[in-house]
């Protein structure tokens, strides 16, 4: 079956701005996040960096932003079960509440790593938000706070997700059956 677009840059753009408006009701409340006390937004590398740059200029909650490099794909179609995360950031997650923001949850095992490693390393609270979100994949038990688009079991790419690294910068997600 030929690649066909999932979904278009126009619906990914309402979508971000939706996600942006529920994220900023949830970090609203007086004194949660302040220009003191950012929110530490912190996009997965390589894939979440698209979909993290529109999504922050979308919100209004003050913010800091970091990065942080997990995979457990390499360069293959599905999950190896074994997560890496590399971060070297000198931004401290000491008593900063979390945004976690991740181009696709699928298995969960990556955000569930992730999440450990940023409570471990301080966090008052940690917060996922994913761009899309495959709760039929799930094998870790995880919850996407702010979830994404549906998407089926196929494989995704484009909007910052890659096929073995390439096609990142296309406007829309493509399906490959």
């Amino acid at each position: 079956m030929e690649p066909k677009i999932l979904y278009s840059a126009k619906e990914i753009a309402e979508h971000v701005s939706s996600l942006a408006k529920q994220i900023d009701e949830w970090y609203s409340p007086v004194g949660v996040c302040t220009p003191e006390r950012p929110l530490l937004a912190i996009a997965i590398l390589k894939g979440a960096v698209i979909f993290a740059a529109d999504l922050v200029r979308e919100m209004k909650t003050p913010l800091d932003i970091d990065f942080i490099r997990a995979s457990s794909y390499g360069n293959a179609t599905h999950t190896s079960g074994t997560v890496t995360i590399q971060h070297s950031s000198s931004i401290s997650m000491e008593r900063r509440h979390v945004l976690l923001i991740e181009d696709i949850v699928d298995s969960g095992w990556t955000i569930n790593k992730l999440r450990e490693y940023c409570m471990r390393n301080g966090a008052s609270s940690v917060k996922v938000t994913a761009l899309i979100d495959k709760p039929e994949r799930r094998e870790a038990d995880v919850v996407v706070d702010f979830p994404g688009l549906p998407a089926p079991n196929k494989f995704l790419y484009g909007y910052g997700m890659d096929a073995a690294e390439r096609y990142r910068n296309l406007p829309d997600i493509w399906m490959q059956d």
